[in-house]
């Protein structure tokens, strides 16, 4: 007496698949796993490869200058923030979110 291979039903398909023809796709399933892994952990190798939401040169801008000039020229900013007004507050608000208030 022999045994009947067992029968495997594929449900995206409908199609009665053997135990090897099911072994194989959940092999070539993982060696397409393990391939898509293995290139999202290397470095970008050309320019158009970086982060859009990078700007190599705000670090350059920051570091040209000393601690103590970028603290005055934040409490620069924050002061004179401070001395505007509530109209022209309401208007810089409008301007940057590019309403015609």
């Amino acid at each position: 007496m022999t045994a009947a291979p067992t029968v495997v039903h594929a449900a995206e398909d409908n199609v009665v698949m053997t135990e090897e023809e099911m072994a194989a796709r959940v092999a070539r399933k993982l060696a397409l796993q393990k391939s898509a892994a293995s290139t999202k952990r290397s470095l970008p190798v050309g320019a158009t490869d970086v982060r859009s939401d990078v700007n190599p040169e705000a670090s350059v801008n920051l570091r040209s200058r000393s601690l103590v000039e970028n603290a005055k020229v934040t409490l620069e900013k924050q002061g004179e923030m401070k001395k505007r007004d509530k109209v022209q507050k309401r208007e810089d608000m409008c301007e940057m979110l590019g309403r015609g208030c």
